[in-house]
């Protein structure tokens, strides 16, 4: 389908009447308010997998939607109306994208101007279709195959449509499909390569270039123009950079230690849609975050010296700089506290993060956002928090959690270190419920108030 849509002379992609108050709006005004903004977000087309190859591949990409005939609206208009409202919103990016993910996937569409489809790397097409919605888990890879190239998913034989993408990029050249969290291949000589079935990218963020080139060996594969990175301390002009970026982004508070740069930018990359395990380890160039932990027969790093970085949670050392861990190293807790970012300050920040324990209580503050607050067991002064509920059970459910005990009736989870991922998931799911019941009991009460009154 990529290369039919690529080799139409015009594209014409039809939305919803649902967003014909908004078409008209922009058709007339040249521009595009917040609130047509929402409705245009709530339109399937715009996060359908099989849509993004109609729109990135067609040569010449005009908008309309049902019922109307009049208004029509050139593809590089529509996204510019679009790129223009999103700068105008008064929120930085990262916060934009938490709070309105459908929204900010508009922009990929950019793409239709950007690049051919023989252009595209697998890495760019998969972190903009992780946070597209397909009807059927084949939809995904065969839209990643036609924005990519004019090869059928068929041609690659009778495999899994996951396999065929794999296989049509290694046809390509192209190896960037390999920066994947997928788990890998067992056999020798293919440990490089993710296991058919899912293939989420490493972040669900934009990424230009012309993919990972490399060519495979009778011993795995062989990746040109990678740098090699080696361990060692942050260098001043690194760490420079890695502070500049999280102030540009809104996430590092004045004054951070250095210590606390990495909780930082890995909070950054958790909004990004990263999912490792916390733990980094510095370099000269700044730090690497694995995406899970291996064991030492699994794989080698650095030099035979280098040992591999502890398990999530070791208080033997630093895992970013190798020094003592007395100073430095965060309890299970204070990684808790760094995955939301807060809306009202907590009482004394150094006694809420020597807390070994953290109660998290939920409830649902308005649709698709949960109000998180985090209290200190001796009663301090709680820290109220927002996010979205999508990333908060996704984020939290990687930690080790435990469901609390009898008597916190609104107590959702209790955050401990000896706790499972297990338990995690059963405690955010019933979160949800929990949230639901919760803000319905609220309005049931205020009603039979009001109705008192009366």
């Amino acid at each position: 389908m990529g290369y039919i849509y690529s080799k139409a002379h015009e594209v014409i992609a039809v939305l919803s009447h649902a967003v014909l108050p908004s078409m008209s709006y922009m058709h007339k005004n040249k521009v595009l308010s917040e609130e047509h903004m929402f409705a245009l977000e709530r339109d399937e087309w715009v996060t359908r997998a099989w849509t993004y190859q109609e729109a990135v591949n067609a040569r010449s990409l005009f908008i309309t939607c049902e019922d109307t005939g009049d208004i029509i609206i050139s593809g590089q208009d529509f996204m510019n109306y679009i790129g223009y409202t999103l700068a105008q919103l008064s929120i930085l990016p990262l916060d934009r994208r938490a709070r309105y993910p459908r929204l900010d996937a508009l922009e990929d569409l950019i793409d239709y101007l950007t690049a051919d489809y023989q252009e595209r790397s697998a890495l760019q097409v998969m972190g903009k279709m992780d946070r597209r919605s397909h009807g059927r888990p084949e939809d995904h890879f065969y839209a990643m195959i036609g924005a990519i190239s004019s090869h059928l998913g068929s041609s690659t034989g009778a495999v899994s449509a996951c396999e065929a993408f794999m296989r049509i990029c290694e046809r390509k050249g192209d190896f960037s499909f390999i920066y994947s969290s997928a788990l890998r291949a067992p056999e020798a000589g293919r440990r490089w390569r993710p296991v058919p079935g899912d293939l989420p990218g490493l972040l669900q963020w934009d990424c230009f270039g012309d993919g990972e080139p490399g060519r495979m060996t009778d011993g795995g594969l062989c990746l040109e123009k990678v740098v090699k990175i080696g361990l060692g301390d942050v260098s001043t002009k690194a760490d420079k950079f890695v502070r500049d970026w999280l102030t540009l982004i809104g996430q590092i508070p004045e004054g951070a230690s250095g210590a606390d740069v990495p909780a930082h930018v890995f909070d950054a990359l958790g909004l990004m849609g990263f999912t490792g395990p916390g733990c980094s380890l510095a370099t000269p160039v700044g730090f690497f975050f694995p995406v899970r932990l291996v064991s030492p027969n699994q794989t080698s790093f650095g030099t035979p010296s280098s040992p591999p970085p502890p398990p999530y949670g070791d208080t033997s050392g630093d895992s970013h700089t190798g020094r003592p861990a007395e100073k430095h190293k965060k309890s299970f807790a204070q990684r808790v506290l760094g995955l939301f970012r807060a809306a009202s300050e907590p009482g004394p920040q150094t006694e809420v993060l020597r807390t070994k324990d953290l109660e998290i209580l939920v409830h649902e503050a308005s649709p698709n956002i949960l109000e998180v607050v985090a209290h200190r067991h001796s009663g301090g002064r709680p820290a109220a928090v927002s996010t979205s509920a999508a990333w908060l059970v996704k984020r939290t459910a990687q930690a080790p959690y435990s469901r609390s005990g009898k008597g916190h009736s609104q107590s959702v989870a209790l955050a401990t270190e000896k706790a499972t991922r297990k338990a995690a998931e059963e405690a955010h799911k019933r979160a949800i419920a929990l949230a639901t019941m919760a803000a319905s009991a609220k309005t049931l009460e205020k009603a039979a108030a009001e109705g008192r009154e009366e």
